[in-house]
């Protein structure tokens, strides 16, 4: 099985086009690309809402190009810039687009961006997408990722369309007539949702998949063999638009969806602090069938200069450990230069390709990746409590009290960062699920995302207001297993009254400025273990506020937060066994993304620290790696476990360390597969036991930006 190039790539018709064809099919044959995506109209040649003449245009170009390409067995898809367009950037409607345009949260209407719902709009969408299809005749068409209620432009706010027709259809929802103003104000409410959310999101999710049923069978229709692909961006911005993952594929109409999930970072930054969090979180959302495309994007598009081959290739090592069937690749401008941007980009695709070809031929299902669990919910944005006016947090429902802390605790759970006074903005609703997924990639942890609790599976890591999400019986299931809350979590068990389950009696936000926390202390924490005794780690330099927990007599402490006078002021991290036989582990930070808390949360003692607790409670075969930095994955195939460990920093490790709990160390011989796609068996192993784990320590070096992607061979299967 081949790891299939998609080289996302512009023609300019109007620019040397035959020479950039030949340098094209040039290029597909020395890097090995098996697809191009032909982009029409894109990004700075973009002059809006393409006509029938630019379309013309592009077409013909798109049949010279379809052809040339075919005599050397290359495929040719496409890929329309625009549906409702992304960013106007200065465009406006051209002559005969007389649509309904999409207004804002702002009550804004945009220049450019059409309202989902506008008839006509409907109509030249899948009127030049299905003659596009018929007349060109590509495997593929790929509705691009401004197919999204959100990130239309600043002046609509978070986006959303509040037009008449969005008034109006909601108006009939809810039997009575309502004004935007009103609309923002009850389905933005303090505290729990009001009806009207669940009905405003219902409503955005059939804005979105009404115009694509019709524009999916204008295309089927038109050309009945062709593949309909979609690009997404994060999830956790889709369920602030009610999206149905599941309606969207039966609206596109393949039982094996078409999938270009998105995947950060544009523009090269620091490996180690990136991670492909969001595209995980995109294939959870989607469990069945799907082909797997990510998109390894470069951006501005200035070769080295924004993103180089090495870390282009180390994105796609990524991307096929998570079960993607073949990347679509932006690495080329979009003015039409072509390929003379960056001409060392061929060879780096060439090389790396027996690589990947070889992980591709495994099969890998990122949903079946053994380890933690990182927990999140696509419907969060329906479930989330707002805050407002400045009240605390809800008494929760056993009585129990949440004392008031400095501020609204309630406004740490939200990435928005909403507080009393400011705009009613969707943008409130948004959540970030999923930072315990980077936590777990940059300190060794191996995990997996998953949408259901099911703690056979491993333990499971919550952020924030994600159980929100889930029903009483379902949080319950959670805590009769290995269960790690952040502080967030910790604030929304106990509102729902699961205090002595987690075994926390109250708690209060507290703020650096009121306390002067300085760090957190491991207790009980041997030199063997870290090379020094109770190792301390800074805690003023993750987050500008703490939740003090006052743990049950039952529970246990496992850290201290102090000052700078060495006072201690409240535990770190509180473990409880309890009455349901599980194991809950609470932090007292809040577990978000940004530049604070990745500036000091990270820290060698932290890895070990966190490592220890999960694999001492843990009794599935959860993966750890020792390097500091590295990163670990596991995967059961059918020759063997698959085990991944992949170097972001700057030095090579000289050796890999693996650790799994007591009992659960595979037993079989050890292969490394090398560069050129073949497999060799690893001579230099040591294995240990220790009181609380199975090592391995394996005489493999990994150089910067690239791994040591072992396989534990089955005794008596044959080689991978």
């Amino acid at each position: 099985m081949s790891y299939r190039y998609i080289l996302r790539y512009f023609i300019d018709p109007t620019y040397s086009a035959q020479e950039r064809i030949e340098e094209l099919a040039r290029f597909c044959q020395g890097a090995r690309v098996e697809e191009v995506m032909l982009l029409i109209t894109p990004e700075e040649l973009s002059a809006g809402h393409p006509t029938d003449r630019e379309l013309d245009e592009a077409i013909a170009l798109a049949r010279r190009l379809r052809e040339r390409l075919a005599r050397d067995g290359v495929a040719l898809s496409l890929n329309p810039w625009t549906t409702l367009y992304q960013v106007p950037r200065g465009r406006t409607l051209r002559p005969g687009q007389n649509w309904r345009l999409m207004v804002g949260e702002t009550g804004e209407t945009s220049p450019l961006v059409a309202c989902p719902l506008c008839p006509e709009w409907q109509h030249y969408l899948a009127a030049s997408f299905a003659g596009m299809a018929a007349e060109i005749g590509p495997v593929a068409l790929w509705i691009e990722d401004d197919w999204r209620l959100h990130n239309h432009g600043g002046e609509l706010g978070w986006g959303g369309c509040f037009c008449a027709e969005h008034l109006r259809r909601f108006s009939r929802r809810i039997g009575r007539e309502t004004s935007r103003e009103e609309l923002l104000e009850k389905v933005l409410q303090p505290g729990s949702p009001h009806p009207w959310r669940s009905q405003w999101l219902a409503l955005s999710r059939k804005t979105l998949l009404e115009p694509l049923r019709h524009v999916s069978q204008a295309i089927r229709t038109a050309s009945p063999g062709i593949r309909i692909g979609l690009m997404s961006s994060q999830p956790d911005q889709h369920s602030m638009e009610g999206r149905d993952w599941e309606e969207i594929r039966r609206a596109i109409g393949d039982d094996l969806l078409l999938l270009r999930p998105h995947m950060v970072p544009y523009t090269q930054e620091r490996p180690l602090r990136l991670t492909p969090a969001v595209t995980r979180q995109t294939i959870a959302c989607l469990p069945g069938k799907i082909a797997i495309y990510p998109e390894l994007e470069n951006s501005p598009r200035c070769g080295v200069y924004s993103k180089s081959a090495r870390f282009s290739v180390w994105q796609m090592l990524e991307a096929a450990l998570i079960g993607s069937h073949g990347i679509t690749i932006n690495h080329f401008d979009m003015l039409g230069t072509g390929t003379t941007l960056d001409p060392s980009f061929e060879a780096a695709l060439r090389e790396a390709k027996p690589w990947l070809n070889t992980l591709a031929g495994l099969r890998l299902d990122d949903q079946s990746s053994e380890g933690a669990q990182v927990l999140f919910s696509p419907e969060i944005a329906a479930a989330l409590h707002l805050p407002g006016n400045g009240t605390a947090v809800a008494p929760p429902r056993n009585g129990q009290q949440l004392a008031r802390g400095f501020e609204d605790p309630s406004r740490l759970l939200n990435a928005g960062e909403a507080t009393e006074g400011d705009a009613a903005t969707f943008q409130r609703l948004y959540h970030p699920s999923i930072v315990w997924s980077e936590v777990c990639t940059i300190l060794g942890i191996a995990h997996r995302l998953t949408g259901e609790i099911d703690p056979v599976r491993g333990p499971i890591l919550v952020s924030g207001q994600t159980l929100r999400a889930f029903s009483r019986e379902a949080i319950t299931t959670l805590l009769g297993g290995v269960a790690v809350l952040d502080a967030g979590a910790v604030v929304t068990l106990l509102e729902l009254g699961f205090g002595e389950s987690i075994g926390i009696e109250t708690a209060t936000w507290q703020t650096l400025a009121g306390t002067a926390y300085a760090y957190e202390q491991i207790c009980a924490a041997s030199e063997a273990d870290y090379g020094v005794r109770d190792p301390r780690m800074t805690a003023q330099r993750c987050s500008g506020r703490l939740l003090k927990m006052e743990p049950s007599k039952a529970a246990g402490v496992a850290s201290i937060i102090c000052n700078a006078r060495r006072e201690t002021l409240w535990p770190g991290m509180v473990v409880h066994r309890n009455r349901l036989g599980g194991s809950v582990l609470s932090l007292t930070y809040p577990v978000r993304a940004g530049a604070q808390f990745f500036m000091g949360f990270f820290n060698p003692y932290r890895r070990r620290f966190l490592q220890r607790l999960l694999l001492e409670r843990s009794n599935v075969p959860l993966l750890t790696v020792g390097e500091e930095g590295a990163r670990a994955c596991q995967l059961r195939t059918p020759a063997g476990v698959l085990v991944a460990v992949l170097n972001p920093v700057d030095d090579p490790f000289p050796q890999v360390t693996l650790r799994w709990p007591k009992g659960n160390a595979p037993a079989g011989e050890w292969l490394l597969l090398e560069r050129n796609g073949c497999w060799r068996s690893v001579e230099s192993i040591h294995a240990e036991s220790g009181p609380w784990f199975e090592q391995v320590t394996l005489g493999v070096s990994v150089e910067p930006l690239t791994g040591a992607l072992l396989m534990n061979r089955v005794p008596g299967r044959a080689s991978p």
